[in-house]
């Protein structure tokens, strides 16, 4: 029996080969990524994406939205969110 269904349902992703404990791998280690940390670096060098965060958790993601469209205009950005969206395509995630 699969975790899922011991918690009382199945997993409506496994329908899609979309196994949970996978994807959170997957997720980890595209997180720890020469691209995902240059993003990081990116969209911290215009601001604090932690509190920018913690105010969008709040209801407020006016500045998290501004750092994300400022990122997207640059051409590094862009490239980048395009290879992080590539690999995720690979792996399953999308």
């Amino acid at each position: 029996m699969k975790q899922d269904e011991k918690k009382g349902g199945m997993n409506p992703l496994s329908a899609f080969g979309f196994n949970m404990k996978n994807g959170k791998d997957v997720i980890s280690k595209m997180a720890k990524s020469g691209d995902a940390q240059r993003l990081m670096e990116l969209l911290n060098q215009d601001g604090n994406v932690q509190d920018a965060a913690k105010s969008a958790a709040k209801g407020d993601t006016s500045q998290l939205m501004g750092m994300v469209q400022r990122l997207m205009q640059s051409d590094e950005g862009a490239k980048l969110v395009d290879q992080i969206s590539q690999e995720a395509k690979k792996s399953g995630l999308e």
